[in-house]
């Protein structure tokens, strides 16, 4: 058997880097951040998130390879650092044209860590002789980053809301803050063992994009790609949305973190309890009804936004992304190589992953 000791220390490491990536102080106030201290409207932010998922888009590919070449251990720490200047940098300045070099900043910093934590987790459970634990043990990270932003956003709208500093130069505290939270979440993985692979990518771009055929050849990993990305990045939006049915319903900003810090905790508790929602339902039911109920909220929304409806609705198509996720996740794991996981994996995901924004 093989030796589980690195294994175990693996999971503590990586679970260590999902806390902190994911403290997430600004989740709450990002809306209120880019209308206060950015001084734009709703057309010019959403132009800049527009140019952050470009971003994302252009990169996922390469620096997914990057990490298939040189090690998902290296990718996530240059992903961190990038990603904690970027932040560091929204809380230091006021100008549009930097908040786009800060996104495109933060964008290498995502895609960096985009696919390469999971590609690296999949990998210590296979090392460890128990190939059967992934789904849980994907789950598992899921829910522990959903416990920490379930922490960081109350925590951040009670910073912005404190009296240290005057609106709007609170909001920036909580986006340089976050910013520190990032840097530091290098630390653990400096000392995280990589598995040793047979095999490495040779060529990155070459590689990359037989990685990209593979994953769009007609198949079983075609169709879970599609279904993984399309569900997961609709499902994503609502975690700007909310901010806006919030001021829509006049809320103070304070409880911004605590509707923030309930989608995470619902998510936590799908995510503990996934295993046993599969085999409750099945796995094809599952899949089928969490991509159904966000199409149905969403269309709810469009024409009925009470607060007794939207709220609620917005709980819907957070708990099915988080639910689906670590049992797609799985699933195409299984179809991938090695040597490729991180390429496909960053291919499949978010157009703007579970930091920056979310």
């Amino acid at each position: 058997m093989p030796d589980p000791s690195p294994f175990a220390r693996n999971l503590r490491l990586l679970y260590a880097f999902q806390v902190l990536r994911s403290l997430e102080l600004f989740g709450a106030i990002s809306v209120p951040f880019y209308l206060e201290w950015g001084g734009l409207d709703y057309t010019r932010m959403f132009l800049l998130e527009g140019a952050f998922a470009l971003f994302m888009f252009v990169l996922e590919v390469p620096t997914g390879t990057i990490a298939d070449r040189f090690g998902r251990k290296w990718s996530l720490i240059a992903g961190a650092l990038f990603s904690g200047a970027a932040f560091m940098m929204f809380g230091l300045v006021r100008s549009y044209p930097l908040f786009f070099v800060a996104n495109f900043l933060c964008a290498i910093g995502m895609t960096c860590i985009s696919g390469a934590d999971q590609a690296l987790l999949y990998d210590t459970v296979l090392a460890s002789g128990r190939p059967d634990d992934g789904r849980r043990i994907l789950a598992r990270y899921q829910a522990v980053g959903s416990t920490a932003m379930m922490a960081g956003f109350p925590l951040g709208s009670l910073l912005a809301g404190a009296s240290l500093l005057p609106r709007p130069q609170s909001l920036a505290l909580v986006f340089f803050g976050s910013g520190i939270a990032f840097l530091f979440s290098a630390v653990p993985l400096l000392f995280v063992t990589e598995p040793v692979r047979a095999e490495r990518l040779q060529h990155p771009m070459r590689e990359g994009l037989q990685a990209m055929r593979v994953l769009l050849a007609p198949g079983e990993l075609q169709r879970l790609a599609l279904n993984y990305a399309t569900i997961s990045a609709t499902g994503f939006f609502m975690f700007w949305f909310y901010q806006s049915l919030a001021r829509e319903a006049a809320l103070p900003l304070a409880l911004n973190g605590a509707l923030g810090a309930g989608l995470n905790l619902l998510g936590m508790l799908l995510l503990w309890k996934a295993a046993t929602q599969e085999a409750r339902v099945g796995l094809a039911r599952l899949l089928f009804i969490t991509a159904i109920a966000p199409g149905v909220f969403y269309i709810g929304l469009a024409v009925f936004r009470p607060p007794a409806f939207a709220l609620p609705a917005a709980f819907v198509v957070v708990g099915a992304k988080l639910l689906r996720a670590p049992v797609l996740s799985d699933l195409i794991n299984r179809l991938v190589e090695s040597r490729r996981r991180a390429t496909i994996l960053s291919g499949v995901s978010d157009p703007a992953g579970p930091a920056c924004w979310s």
